[in-house]
Order: C-alpha cells, then sequence, then structure tokens
C-alpha cells in the first residue's frame, strides 16, 4: 500500500525518533516533574494540614501543557540534523519536496505531543484519585495540544533554519525550554507576582496553553479559554508562515 508522501515522512520520523533516549526526554521528564513535584509539594502541603490531590490536579494538565513544548523541539531537532548529516538531501532527491518535508516535521510534532499526553494522562487517572474527564474537557484538551505542539515545533524551526553550530543550537533550545517552562503557569499560578514577573508570564504562550488545558482538565471550560485558543491558533499560523519562509531560504548542501 502507498502511503501518501507526508505520511510517510512522518512515519519516517517517528522511526528515527524512538530511541528510549527520546521517550525519556518526552514522557520520562515530565512524568517524573509530576510524581515528584505532586509527592513533594504534597508533604509540605501536608504540614499545613492540606492534601497534595489539590496541586496534583493543578500539575497534571500543566504537564500535559509542557509536553507541547517537548514534542515541538523535536520538528527542530530533526531538520538541524537531517541537514547537518546530509539526510535533507537525500531526502529531497526522492520524489518528496522542500513542502512535504516540511509538513511531515510539524505533524511529526503534534503525533509525539498526542502519544506524550495519551501516557501522561493515563499516570494522572492511576496517580490522582477523583479524577473525571467529560467529552468537552477532553476535546478542549486535545485541540489545545494539537495547537501548542504546532506553535512551539514552528518556533523550533526558526531556530534550527538559522543556527549553524550545534553546540549553539543546543544551548539556545535547552534556554529557550528552560525559559518557557518556567516563566509560565505549568508549574505555580500567575498570583502575587511583582509586575514585572507577570507580564512575563502573560506574553509566554504556554502561559495559556496550561490555563486552557487546566480547564479542560478540571472540567471548568470557560469562554476565556475560547478566546486564548483563538490568539494560540493565531500564533501559530503566523510561526508556520515564519517558519515555512525561514526553512526554504536555509542552504542544503547536496554531496
Amino acid at each position: 500500500m502507498a502511503y501518501p508522501k507526508v505520511v510517510r515522512l512522518i512515519l519516517r520520523n517517528l522511526i528515527v525518533n524512538s530511541d528510549p533516549g527520546t521517550w525519556l526526554i518526552l514522557v520520562g521528564m515530565p512524568t517524573m516533574f509530576l510524581v515528584f513535584f505532586s509527592y513533594g509539594y504534597g508533604s509540605m502541603l501536608s504540614s499545613l494540614g492540606l492534601s497534595y490531590v489539590n496541586y496534583a490536579k493543578f500539575l497534571a494538565p500543566g504537564m500535559l501543557a509542557y509536553e507541547t513544548l517537548i514534542a515541538g523541539t523535536a520538528s527542530g531537532s530533526m531538520l538541524w540534523f537531517d541537514r547537518r548529516w546530509g539526510s535533507l538531501a537525500q531526502i529531497l532527491a526522492m520524489p518528496f519536496t522542500r513542502t512535504d518535508y516540511l509538513l511531515g516535521l510539524i505533524l511529526s510534532s503534534v503525533v509525539f505531543a498526542i502519544m506524550g499526553n495519551a501516557i501522561l494522562l493515563v499516570i494522572s487517572y492511576l496517580l490522582i484519585p477523583g479524577l473525571d474527564f467529560t467529552t468537552i474537557g477532553v476535546i478542549i484538551m486535545i485541540l489545545t495540544l494539537i495547537i501548542g505542539s504546532l506553535l512551539f515545533g514552528s518556533l523550533m524551526l526558526i531556530l534550527a533554519s538559522y543556527i549553524k553550530s550545534q553546540n549553539a543550537y543546543n544551548s539556545i533550545q535547552i534556554l529557550i525550554i528552560f525559559f518557557i517552562n518556567f516563566a509560565s503557569t505549568v508549574f505555580y499560578p500567575a498570583i502575587s507576582l511583582p509586575r514585572p514577573l507577570l507580564y512575563l508570564f502573560y506574553v509566554n504562550p504556554l502561559t495559556y496553553i496550561a490555563n486552557v488545558m487546566r480547564d479542560g482538565f478540571l472540567n471548568k471550560v470557560k469562554i476565556i479559554d475560547l478566546y486564548e485558543m483563538i490568539f494560540l491558533a493565531s500564533l501559530s499560523l503566523l510561526l508556520i508562515y515564519i517558519a515555512r519562509k525561514s526553512y526554504m531560504r536555509s542552504e542544503i548542501k547536496f554531496e
């Protein structure tokens, strides 16, 4: 059976990135955050007469949002290494266009995000008592993770299109991940923050992804979530456009 070209590229990307190290970063890191932070902060909350469950319910959807950022890094890494080691030139020598390759990368991020979120949802359900998902909540979470992975996948593609040094690419990517992750509402709410930090939180798209994901997870979907999803979708389309322009202008060596 002959699959469409983009599907074949997605399957290729999944196979290439099916090593244990990739899955450790994709699923293992968010899971460790969820388990250790839930119980770690839970022990502190217990000393105040509170339950760890409340914080775990806050943190779990934050980890689902964080998963979109981690899945997005896969696109940038694949582009950088394919270009560095000549794999991109080999792919384009076959009946694939640059647009096919770009779509394969971006959609691979979505697939990684869906797979990672599915595993994290099962872990959350086993870890946190009293969870009860609704149809509308699950739909909101799925749409949010798709939009988030497209957004961060495009952002990392822009980064990979311009940076030539492997050390520089890895360093900048790690810095961006840590900055976006911790300057957001993934781990803590944006209340009682100094005003400069508050501004920083609310120019960070991961804050909105985490907020919408949390409302879907906790069955507290509000009209503002729709507005935030429209904003995130618009930003994703803009970044996809910039990523395509940057990628089309990038140099490919045929050796």
